[in-house]
């Protein structure tokens, strides 16, 4: 399956069985700039895994999220989910409900109020205690965030 310039992190949510894709984009690996329209591709987990291959052959729906996506993470309990970008410290949270591998109607991604430190990068997601862990590459530290409800 082809998506969009250089994949990065990648979540399944098994409750809407969505593959989620975050695309840094190819040009900072080309121009040492990092792409400021990078996106997270959308795969519908029942047309295209293991097993079925008839939708593995189209492109999958791509949202614009944020400046060089670096990791995605699915929330299980909410179908929230969460992508970082390492461009602008944001996190940007996406409604799985409305934007799966079914159903793109709400691919509207919105911005956490928090930021974390320079250079986020993987997500670590503990829906038991109500926490998310980003570490913050530049700033050797890990920013810790409330998941929010």
């Amino acid at each position: 399956m082809t998506v969009a310039d250089s994949p990065s992190g990648l979540a399944v949510d098994q409750h809407t069985n969505t593959v989620y894709v975050a695309n840094t984009g190819n040009e900072f690996f080309a121009t040492g700039y990092a792409n400021l329209t990078s996106s997270v591709s959308v795969i519908n987990g029942a047309t295209c895994n293991g097993q079925v291959t008839s939708g593995c052959a189209t492109t999958p729906f791509a949202v614009p999220v944020g400046g060089f996506d670096w990791d995605v993470a699915v929330n299980p309990a909410t179908d929230q989910i969460y992508v970082t970008s390492i461009v602008d410290s944001d996190v940007a949270v996406i409604n799985g409900a409305t934007c799966n591998g079914r159903d793109t109607s709400g691919c509207q991604p919105r911005l956490l109020r928090l930021r974390t430190g320079g250079w986020p990068t993987y997500i670590g997601l503990d829906p038991s205690d109500g926490a998310m862990y980003i570490p913050d590459n530049v700033d050797q530290a890990v920013s810790v965030f409330p998941l929010p409800s």
